[in-house]
């Protein structure tokens, strides 16, 4: 064999070995690593989308810590007058704090008031799960000090969909006398609410009430992980699917699932596929 020939067959095999070692060094090294990468990415997004929710109950809890210990509420349980719902409970404080829900219950669960309003259309909703009286979930306990002030807040199942709910005690301002009964404020987990803390994570996410577990789709279903576990589907080459339950006040709460683009493998396969 020609001198020429031997050298091209040495560099093609070496050439060879070399793309070889490459592609083993992409599929059995890196390409985990950027797996691992995006893994964390997706617990990342997961654990953001919760956070949002967290501080929506807490801006929601602030609010009823503000209504509920408050002489004025602490009166109008006892006398409900027109001056208080006029300065106080028009739909324009709905709309300025964002809530959906608003209530005041005496001490035997009945509602002294309430309303529901769609804050898209100004339309008033009804909500027989608060309408009918105050549920066992959110119960507050008569306080006198020095016993702490008894807040309840989470997610709570109503007929109209998930809602963000946070309960507080009738007190006076001084915060010295037995409670009167329980303030309750409610933001629904709609579609637009479920946008809005979409920005504020920039995450896109999806949510499914558990108690319709049911009709969810199989592959959905089969997702469900057990409370307080995150569980990431990668069968999908373009996207990390992740999934979460988080619980409710009332009911088996809600399946989470947050949508991360599989950017860091797209990229990684793009380098091998050069190679």
């Amino acid at each position: 064999m020609p001198v020429k020939q031997k050298i091209l067959l040495i560099l093609g095999g070496v050439l060879c070995l070399f793309v070889l070692a490459t592609y083993g060094i992409f599929e059995g090294i890196l390409v985990p690593a950027f797996n691992r990468l995006e893994l964390g990415v997706a617990q990342r997004n997961m654990a953001r989308v919760a956070n949002a929710i967290d501080n929506e109950l807490s801006h929601l809890t602030k609010l009823v810590a503000d209504w509920g210990p408050w002489d004025d509420t602490y009166a109008f349980v006892v006398e409900p007058s027109p001056a208080y719902v006029g300065s106080n409970l028009t739909y324009s404080t709905f709309a300025t704090q964002g809530i959906h829900a608003l209530y005041i219950h005496d001490l035997s669960g009945r509602p002294v008031w309430g309303k529901t309003y769609d804050l898209d259309s100004g339309a008033e909703l009804p909500l027989p799960e608060l309408e009918r009286g105050l549920p066992a979930d959110l119960q507050t306990a008569p306080h006198a000090e020095p016993t702490p002030v008894q807040v309840r807040s989470g997610l709570f199942h109503t007929s109209l969909g998930p809602m963000l709910i946070a309960a507080h005690p009738i007190l006076n301002s001084e915060k010295n006398l037995p409670s009167r009964g329980t303030l309750v404020m409610g933001r629904l987990l709609n579609d637009a609410g479920a946008a809005a803390l979409s920005r504020q994570a920039q995450v896109s996410f999806r949510f499914w009430a558990l108690d319709e577990e049911s009709g969810l789709p199989p592959e959905i279903t089969a997702s469900v992980p057990p409370p307080g576990e995150v569980r990431v589907d990668q069968a999908d080459p373009q996207c990390l699917w992740t999934y979460a339950r988080l619980p409710a006040l009332n009911g088996d709460g809600i399946l989470l699932r947050t949508e991360t683009p599989r950017d860091i493998a797209r990229r990684a396969w793009g380098s091998i596929e050069v190679s």
